[in-house]
């Protein structure tokens, strides 16, 4: 069972949960099971009613312009910064890391910080989403798509009109020849 399903159990349905655990704990795993399979029967439900309705919209929209986070480079094995357990700032303290003042003082420690993740992005690949929506913007139904990745998955799945809020890690400036 994938973490992801877990998670959205928990968040949808606590009857599920609970009916579950009440299985689990009584030995019972064909009951469980069939909770289980209920379960993500309803989930793939409400999970196909979202894809129409999203669908719909972009089918009817004349101009689409995308924001995305670090949630769509996820599944390309950039992690993200806030996820639990599992988040760059679980990790460390982005203030240590990864703030101006700690670049300008100690910029070793921005350096050590930042090498695994140019490593992840240098080796990573766009996914679906990525491409998906390289394909709407040559359809010409998406305008533009606004990031805050540095990764330039956007770019590499083949999408031109990409506005990177926070820079990219293939452009980087000298603070001193600006």
């Amino acid at each position: 069972r994938p973490e992801w399903f877990s998670t959205y159990l928990c968040e949808h349905d606590q009857e599920a949960v609970v009916n579950l655990s009440r299985h689990r704990s009584n030995g019972d795993t064909a009951g469980a099971r069939k909770e289980a399979h209920s379960f993500y029967q309803k989930m793939m439900l409400d999970f196909e009613g979202k894809t129409s309705y999203a669908t719909n919209l972009i089918k009817k929209a004349d101009y689409i312009v995308v924001l995305s986070g670090a949630g769509i480079s996820t599944p390309s094995g950039i992690p993200d910064f806030r996820t639990k357990k599992s988040g760059l700032w679980e990790k460390n303290d982005p203030m240590v890391v990864a703030s101006l003042s700690s670049f300008l003082n100690k910029p070793m420690i921005f350096f050590n910080w930042l090498k695994p993740l140019v490593k992840d992005i240098y080796f990573s690949d766009p996914n679906a989403a990525h491409t998906s929506l390289a394909r709407l913007e040559r359809e010409n139904k998406i305008k533009a798509i606004v990031t805050q990745n540095i990764d330039s998955l956007h770019q590499k799945a083949g999408s031109k009109n990409v506005i990177e809020v926070h820079g990219s890690i293939s452009e980087l400036v000298c603070l001193q020849c600006k």
